[in-house]
């Protein structure tokens, strides 16, 4: 109370955490809802454990849960895969199937700072994890948010995960050799170019109908007009 509204608030959380093991609570849904409510999007990471189970908050409804993939288009070996998953994003790190080349940066380049104790000078830092892909697609949304500031954030949703390219020949999300649940590496891969082309030409449906829960929470979807593949028809559920 008596605090001021922020004049420029948040469209885009991004949230590279989670919590192992537990599925998304009333009281975490019921914040999710209310920021969608609000035309905001919130992406997570699914986890690092290399299970089949995605982390909470990525498990709630609502939100884009980002698995990660190598330089190879690989699942990464440490990426959370499973039900709940939206999209995969560069992640760094060892593959699942395919053969590990030896040497060369593999990681993802990162902000970092050589300080221990106290803060020391800033530096790149070689990183690897869902928490590294989530940002990406944050990025890519920011970017879209950017060009096209006239389309809601579920437009823009729907826009990025349309968008995206197939997951190479023989990968782990292509075999599914564990035989999980389709669509349990998500939609594909992020494709930055794919989706900012898409947004260029994309028309919103008569009176905005694609809430994708940006006004009740958790459903809806968006269907893109004819000509316009790209964009494709994603249900958020």
């Amino acid at each position: 109370p008596g605090v001021p509204a922020n004049p420029h608030p948040a469209r885009i959380l991004n949230l590279s955490l989670g919590v192992e093991g537990r599925v998304c609570d009333s009281i975490t849904q019921s914040t999710i809802d209310q920021l969608r409510s609000n035309n905001v999007t919130i992406v997570a990471s699914s986890g690092n454990e290399g299970g089949t189970q995605i982390s909470m908050p990525a498990n709630c409804r609502g939100v884009i849960a980002v698995t990660a993939h190598t330089r190879e288009g690989d699942s990464a070996d440490y990426a959370n895969v499973g039900v709940g998953v939206s999209i995969s994003a560069p992640g760094g790190g060892a593959n699942t199937v395919f053969p590990t080349p030896a040497g060369g940066l593999r990681d993802i380049l990162s902000t970092g700072n050589s300080g221990t104790t106290v803060p020391g000078f800033d530096r790149f830092a070689p990183l690897a994890g869902t928490s590294m892909a989530a940002p990406q697609v944050s990025g890519v949304l920011a970017l879209l948010a950017a060009q096209r500031p006239d389309l809601r954030m579920a437009d823009l949703e729907s826009i990025v995960l349309g968008a995206v390219r197939p997951f190479p020949a023989g990968s782990y999300c292509a075999t599914n050799p564990d035989e999980l649940q389709e669509g349990f590496c998500g939609q594909g891969m992020l494709d930055a170019g794919r989706a900012v082309a898409a947004a260029t030409s994309y028309v919103a449906p008569p009176n905005n109908v694609s809430q994708g829960g940006g006004d009740g929470g958790g459903g809806g979807c968006t269907v893109a007009p004819e000509g316009q593949a790209d964009a494709g028809l994603v249900l958020l559920v």
